[in-house]
């Protein structure tokens, strides 16, 4: 994938930005492209057409979504934070407590 592409609207794109990328602390790339103001204004457009279908969903499917995309917060915080010292490489130690979910 281009490393200048921007996710906006559900598809990737090449940013009207300067065309390059900044280093971030991240686990998955650790760039990002360099947005422009026509960026932006697209992210904006593509948000207010994103709001507008979310309003016509019936609010039960909207349910059946919000509850779908909670589902991996309800995992147990140890399951968590192996998952993210895998990625980071650094070690996380939640504390467990007595009727936790772990």
């Amino acid at each position: 994938m281009d490393l200048t592409a921007m996710l906006i609207g559900g598809d990737w794109r090449p940013a009207f930005g300067a065309g390059w990328t900044e280093h971030v602390t991240s686990p998955d790339d650790n760039s990002v492209p360099v947005a422009g103001s026509e960026d932006g204004t697209c992210a904006l457009t593509a948000a207010e057409v994103g709001a507008a279908r979310w309003r016509r969903t019936p609010a039960h499917t909207r349910k059946k979504i919000l509850l779908r995309v909670a589902e991996p917060a309800h995992q147990p915080a140890g399951d968590t934070a192996e998952i993210i010292s895998s990625v980071s490489q650094r070690w996380f130690a939640w504390p467990r407590r007595p009727g936790s979910l772990e």
